[in-house]
């Protein structure tokens, strides 16, 4: 209490990881559901609800809790087969007698305004009454009174341009009047809501029927367990209030269990760590500035122990403060963050976060935490103390510490030992590319813990050698400038209190640096073997199946693509007819043509599903690229074209080999698998009569022609994978037909300019081709997480670097009041502050950054895929940026000492 600013100094340092641990705990929280948050998520204010499982009405085994987690109580010849598909009224017929039910019809359906159209989900039933509240909630208007009236969520009215009180059109089923805005609590991409009588609820039931799609919610009747499993014994699942919070001991299947998440106990773990060694150079520090006191204690007859026990009890209270006060802290960080997941995570935000959750049982714990570290991190500065010279102290004289040269033998053989164990970990991680199966699976999990251990050595021996590097960039600043070389000698001076700062830091960055690195480079790598529907920013309109008409759907989606997009260079790809779309007898499917890859050019895999190859054999076999394998080794996607159709395919300028393949009657393959010495097999097979291509299923009749080979863009796989002139067409003699748009923007198309396509492009029967618009692979929550760690970094780092400038400052603050009144420059401990700062982050990274790294680098020898180039000059720029902001940082915010406060200091 008489130096109180020692004493919260200490709290602080045990306040920050216990925040870090109650901020992770908070935020975990709010992602999981309570029971009462779940129950009114699945039932709002009803008792149950009921969906069909086994359509057929076999009996299946379901979890009590968890109905998604069910499976089939019959196999072979107990299930039933061929029967007719349950109907609503055979389901209400088995649910309890007189129950007041709420049915829900789940669909897929098109909303459409003169402006815009938009696919929507389909939510047919009464999803506004009282009794779903908590499911759905009423955000604007009323509900609707009659059957051409609806609702829509708020993510649809925002892409459609809608309100409450326009009308719109729904599929095909007329028009119907917007009333009210109901918000489900994910709402994805949009839902509309209907009366079960409405035309388009009507017309979806009968073309999807009730499986998988309808819930019938028991509005006041309770379903016991025995009451779930008789519905079970049908076919049908259910998810129960009165089961779910007194679940059965036996019977159904295990309820899934949430994995633990590590995520709290690593961060305890590190927060440990770290606090132990920011905290145990804290008390150094005091204890240093004590040892007069515990000296007076020693004369006067206090034994080692009762010092020691002194200076525990100071690490008991301070840290339990600490722990109490970081974790107050950690919950207001962990909700703040929460309210940024609510309003501004988007769906998925939305969807993982259920509320402001607060695990109040973590808070003691916490306290405790922060007692443990207290009590560790004074253990061994309170028994230094214990042993001091009581005679020298009181005297005013010192013994100099004596230099140990076994801790620098250690952290050298430590730092070896590390390098050759990351080294071995590698080695095993590329050998078992050559191994497969259990073998390869137990190699890979021996070096991972192998790596670990060299991480952990690696990174130990470089913090026992910080007293080195210190003693090196002494010598080495010898022309530095004042200021420098007194940040230098001062951190060499005081290794009991740089060195344990030195190490918390590195390993913050550390392993900041691994978790960053390991999410960039699985992120390049998602890039990189990422193939959308559809070039990226770009639009791809699938067209029907019908035999004719579909030049006149062509010309419309052209049409609505000048109108919408009028500098987009539009395509339209004729292809041979998809046999899957046309109704039998339509066509004679005697004699359809696929693209037949040699056998010799298939992935051994694929014929033999036992054939087991190693990792590297199989990288090393083109015919297994798994791009190539997604192709398979027939198709009857041909694309019929010219040059121009060819080029927009490939977005650049084709081949010649293409070029003359095309105009010579061949074939321009876009998979190479299917060339086999410049030419390319065309089977024939007797659909109609159940013939299909298959290993070992050679066709009676087939062509062959010159083929080449043409790489195409990303994204444009759907539209085929071969191109055939239309001569060659002829040919072959299988229909063509328009059956794709190919929508080349200048910009990345919107959300609202699709909705305007799909408007546009709506044909005359009021249906309503699917605008497809290629986005690329979701990276965002790589971005999102490396983010939260970098935030989560800096936090520790400039908490560490504050509490060691303080602790220097501390220290130093006698021979700053000394060096003012001899007539240094007022600005001398601002310029020590920052070059202290500067040191101790400088040299943090360059240890924790090397072992981050390394760790990504050896990670890296378990795969093949090693084209990732690690981002040098990020790192690079990181850190000095790093370093500069701390200096600046400790420049900006050291107090100026004067000269007239020397003899108060003293």
């Amino acid at each position: 209490m008489r130096k109180p600013r020692e004493g919260v100094l200490v709290a602080a340092l045990v306040a920050v990881p216990a925040a870090a641990i109650m901020l992770i705990s908070t935020v975990m929280a709010s992602q999981t559901p309570t029971l009462d948050e779940k129950l009114t998520a699945e039932l709002g204010q009803t008792q149950a609800w009921v969906r069909v499982w086994d359509s057929a009405g076999n009996p299946v085994v379901q979890a009590p809790t968890v109905p998604e987690h069910v499976q089939s109580a019959v196999e072979g010849d107990g299930a039933l087969e061929g029967t007719d598909e349950y109907t609503a009224a055979e389901v209400e017929a088995l649910l309890p007698d007189g129950a007041r039910t709420i049915d829900l019809l789940g669909a897929s359906t098109f909303l459409h305004t003169p402006d815009a159209s938009a696919r929507a989900t389909l939510t047919a039933g009464e999803a506004w009454d009282e009794s779903l509240a908590g499911i759905y909630t009423l955000v604007d208007g009323s509900v609707p009174a009659a059957d051409d009236e609806i609702m829509i969520s708020p993510t649809l009215a925002s892409v459609a341009g809608v309100a409450v009180g326009d009308a719109v059109e729904l599929a095909d089923t007329g028009e119907y009047t917007v009333v009210g805005i109901l918000s489900p609590r994910v709402d994805g991409s949009g839902t509309v809501f209907t009366t079960s009588g409405a035309p388009v609820a009507v017309g979806a039931l009968g073309e999807w029927g009730i499986n998988g799609s309808m819930t019938w919610y028991l509005v006041d009747t309770p379903l016991s367990w025995s009451d779930v499993q008789e519905l079970n014994r049908q076919g049908l699942v259910a998810y129960s209030r009165e089961v779910v919070t007194g679940p059965p001991v036996t019977g159904g299947l295990t309820p899934i269990e949430q994995e633990t998440d590590a995520a709290l106990l690593g961060a305890g773990a590190v927060g440990l760590f770290a606090a132990m060694l920011l905290a145990g150079a804290a008390f150094a520090v005091t204890f240093r500035r004590q040892r007069h006191t515990m000296a007076m204690l020693g004369a006067n007859g206090a034994h080692g122990s009762s010092l020691v026990a002194v200076g525990v009890a100071r690490g008991l209270w301070l840290g339990l403060a600490g722990g109490v006060v970081g974790g107050v802290f950690g919950i207001a960080l962990g909700l703040g963050w929460d309210y940024v997941l609510l309003h501004w995570g988007g769906a998925e935000g939305q969807y993982s976060t259920w509320g402001y959750h607060v695990n109040w049982s973590h808070l003691p714990l916490t306290a405790a935490y922060g007692a443990l570290v207290g009590i560790v991190s004074a253990w061994v500065p309170a028994l230094a103390a214990s042993r001091l010279d009581v005679l020298g102290v009181l005297r005013g004289s010192t013994r100099p510490p004596r230099a140990r040269r076994w801790t620098a033998v250690l952290g050298a053989l430590a730092v070896i030992a590390g390098g050759a164990a990351m080294a071995w970990s590698a080695r095993l991680l590329d050998q078992s590319l050559d191994l497969a199966g259990g073998a390869a699976y137990a190699q890979r999990s021996q070096a991972s813990m192998i790596l670990v251990a060299g991480a952990v050595l690696a990174f130990g021996g470089l913090a026992l050698l910080v007293p080195v590097m210190l003693r090196l960039l002494g010598r080495a600043a010898v022309n530095a400038p004042l200021a420098g070389r007194i940040a230098v000698r001062d951190a060499s001076r005081s290794i009991g209190r740089t060195a344990p700062v030195v190490a918390a830091i590195a390993v913050t960055i550390a392993i900041s640096t691994g978790l960053i690195l390991t999410l960039d480079r699985g992120r390049a790598n998602l890039l990189d073997y990422w193939t959308p529907h559809a070039p990226v920013g770009d639009a791809i309109v699938e067209l029907g199946f019908a035999i004719e008409g579909t030049a006149d759907q062509a010309d419309i989606v052209v049409a609505a693509a000048h109108d919408v997009l009028p500098d987009a260079e539009v395509t339209v790809f004729d292809a041979f007819l998809n046999f899957n779309g046309v109704e039998p007898g339509a066509v004679d499917m005697s004699a359809v043509p696929f693209l037949l890859a040699p056998e010799q050019n298939v992935c051994p895999e694929l014929i033999d599903p036992e054939f087991s190859v190693s990792a590297r054999e199989r990288a090393a076999d083109p015919r297994c690229d798994s791009r190539e394998i997604d192709f398979g080794p027939w198709t009857s996607r041909i694309v019929v074209g010219d040059a121009d159709d060819l080029a927009a395919l490939a977005g650049t300028d084709p081949g010649d080999a293409a070029l003359d393949a095309l105009a010579g009657g061949g074939v321009v393959v876009f998979s190479s698998s299917f060339l086999d010495e410049g030419t390319v097999t065309v089977g024939f097979y007797d659909v109609d009569g159940g013939e299909f291509p298959d290993f070992g299923s050679l066709p009676d009749e087939s062509l062959t022609l010159p083929g080449a080979f043409q790489q195409v863009a990303p994204g444009t796989m759907r539209v085929g994978l071969a191109m055939v002139s239309p001569e060659t067409a002829a040919e072959i003699g299988w229909p063509s037909q328009p059956t794709s748009v190919l929508i080349d923007a200048d910009e990345p198309i919107t959300e609202q300019q699709q909705a305007q396509l799909s408007a546009a492009a709506r044909m005359p029967d009021g249906s309503t081709p699917w605008v497809y618009v290629g986005g690329g692979p979701r990276d965002t929550y790589a971005a999102v997480v490396s983010a939260a760690i970098m935030g989560v970094a800096l936090l520790l780092v400039f908490s560490s670097v504050s509490i060691a400038l303080g602790l220097a400052r501390a220290d130093a603050r006698q021979d700053d009041f000394t060096l003012a009144s001899l007539g240094a420059s007022p600005q001398l401990a601002r310029s020590v502050a920052a070059w202290q700062g500067a040191l101790i982050v400088g040299l943090a990274g360059a240890i924790g950054a090397p072992v981050g790294t390394a760790w990504v680098v050896v990670q890296g020898f378990s795969t093949l895929d090693r084209d990732y180039v690690l981002p040098w000059w990020w790192i690079v720029a990181a850190s000095l940026a790093l370093t500069g902001v701390v200096a600046l940082a400790a420049w900006v915010f050291t107090k100026v000492p004067k000269a007239v406060h020397y003899r108060l200091a003293a």
